[in-house]
């Protein structure tokens, strides 16, 4: 492939995505909002994603009865869903050990 095919490829790429970002969500075009509605379907897009691959993942766990391995998985998906599905009263917990941590 030639290096200008290569390039041709990528901007057309880049334009496509644009434009179907445009139509998948039409509150990205209030500029005022975007962080937060980006905030919203990336914070969507992770709780989804999160218990369907602790769930493909759990079950080659449950089936060697990996106890161990079991209990990693537990422990990651703990933190990882902390962060994901962070309420008030989360958020507040992982400022506070942040700060201890860092200070």
């Amino acid at each position: 492939m030639t290096p200008r095919l290569v390039r041709s490829v990528i901007v057309a790429a880049l334009v496509l995505t644009v434009g179907l970002l445009g139509l998948v969500e039409p509150a990205f075009a209030d500029t005022s909002r975007v962080g937060r509605n980006l905030g919203h379907e990336v914070q969507s897009w992770g709780r989804n994603l999160l218990l369907g691959v602790a769930a493909l993942v759990g079950i080659p766990v449950l089936l060697r009865r990996d106890f161990s391995e079991g209990i990693r998985l537990l422990m990651l998906v703990l933190i990882v869903g902390a962060f994901v599905f962070a309420t008030g009263a989360v958020r507040q917990v992982i400022d506070d050990l942040w700060r201890s941590l860092a200070f």
